[in-house]
């Protein structure tokens, strides 16, 4: 329930650099006061941008694309020419600590909201997604959960437990993005994710038993609206759509259970049991479950739980989240030994028919594949050697498994399509064209 605010205090140890929840009835904040503000843009030309290794997934929005990078520096891109627009550097204080990470930024109403963790002053942190102004920032534990709902940044952090078989409470946060401003509080068992949903927000906990729990949350007040029970050992990959989450219960050896609720009241829609069930699973726009149970591709209707389909694998299903893209399913399979001795490892990529399971294509190598991201009329994958030492993107025609154009990987890189270009997020940072993989320096 919600609770008052003032309910519990966070300290602030200086000296150890992390926040920690004491239950006390005091005033919940202090301010960190955290200069300078923004800085004249640097030096950055435009694409390509190099960055500090290891840096979040950067947030790219109408106009420019913002990275809030390993040591505690932001930065602000034009998204078309990669131009740097501005950019925030932290006090001596963060900057001396070589252990300081930051989130994937979350933008809306003009406010770059990101958590800063680590030993440097962990904080919430807001900007001016403008100029880089900094707005507000609020200490934190040092790795929060954090999420935007409309005006409002939704953020929660796990207190300490007291002894075994105590796991600790967790205290929930709604503030203004604004300004800052305390909006209202509530407690939760210790928490695993918080997801943002049309009007409600949901919490994934466990609680003093040990059980997986989902907490649904009035965004505005904080009340609970319901809370239940339910078998779910991957709280983070738990897909929700059109009103429905599935959760997935399985480990090595054992049976794996898929279970759907209802988000707007938490009733149980329907579970199904299997010999084995891999963990990923994806929920599609057209009311189907996709998932790798028994040794096969299953499509399960979303709000029964009958199976629509199935597919059986040739060897075993590649460990990745079903890719979903038009009226397609875009999945991978090991095909077993791929060289002439015995050894090694090949992947087909496969494209079935999300209403039938049939094949409309496939690609072979003697590698591992896994299918990353699908838009622009296009289809790409990664592909890694064996021996672990080459990794290439190859982008690929969903209509004629024309192979389109590869480009070799940087460790860590990940990509977002955003109309006729594709963005590279690592070390550097680059626009190309999603079609030709060429240069979009524009």
């Amino acid at each position: 329930m919600a609770a008052a605010l003032g309910a519990g205090t966070w300290l602030y140890r200086s000296g150890q650099g992390k926040a920690t929840f004491t239950g006390k009835d005091e005033p919940p904040f202090r301010v960190i006061p955290l200069t300078p503000s923004a800085e004249p843009a640097g030096t950055a030309p435009g694409w390509p941008v190099k960055r500090a290794p290891n840096s979040a997934v950067p947030a790219l929005g109408d106009k420019m694309l913002y990275s809030a990078e390993w040591g505690g520096r932001i930065r602000a891109f034009d998204n078309v020419s990669g131009k740097e627009r501005w950019r925030y550097t932290p006090p001596p204080e963060v900057v001396r600590h070589n252990d300081v990470e930051q989130d994937t930024p979350l933008l809306g109403d003009g406010v770059v909201v990101t958590v800063r963790s680590g030993s440097g002053l962990p904080a919430l942190l807001a900007l001016d997604a403008s100029d880089g102004t900094l707005l507000w920032s609020r200490p934190t534990s040092a790795a929060p959960y954090f999420t935007r709902w409309r005006d409002l940044v939704i953020y929660g952090e796990n207190g300490e437990a007291s002894a075994p078989p105590d796991i600790g409470t967790a205290r929930v946060r709604a503030l203004r993005a604004a300004t800052g401003k305390a909006v209202w509080e509530a407690s939760v068992p210790n928490m695993s994710r918080v997801m943002p949903l049309e009007d409600s927000v949901l919490i994934m906990c466990v609680d003093a038993d040990w059980n997986s729990r989902v907490h649904a949350i009035a965004p505005t007040t904080g009340q609970l609206l319901w809370s239940r029970p339910v078998e779910m050992n991957y709280p983070s990959g738990a897909p929700v759509r059109n009103g429905i989450l599935v959760g997935t219960n399985t480990l090595p050896g054992r049976e794996g259970r898929l279970t759907a609720l209802r988000v707007s009241d938490g009733a149980e829609l329907w579970t199904r049991t299997f010999n084995t069930l891999e963990p990923e699973t994806a929920l599609s726009e057209r009311g189907k479950v996709h998932a790798v149970a028994d040794g096969r591709f299953i499509a399960l209707d979303a709000h029964t739980g009958r199976e629509i389909w199935s597919r059986a694998l040739r060897g075993d299903a590649v460990p990745h989240k079903p890719l979903l893209y038009r009226e397609l399913l875009f999945t991978a399979e090991f095909t077993g030994p791929a060289a002439a001795d015995g050894s090694g490892t090949g992947v087909r990529l496969l494209l079935l028919d999300d209403a039938t399971g049939a094949a409309r294509g496939s690609w072979e190598r003697q590698a591992m594949g896994i299918p990353v991201i699908a838009g622009n009329d296009t289809l790409y994958a990664t592909w890694i050697s064996e021996d672990q030492t080459r990794k290439e993107l190859v982008a690929m025609s969903p209509d004629s498994g024309e192979q389109l154009w590869s480009l070799p990987v940087r460790d860590g890189e990940t990509w977002e399509i955003r109309q006729e270009f594709l963005y590279v997020y690592g070390s550097v940072l680059d626009r190309l064209q999603a079609r030709t993989g060429m240069p979009a320096h524009g």
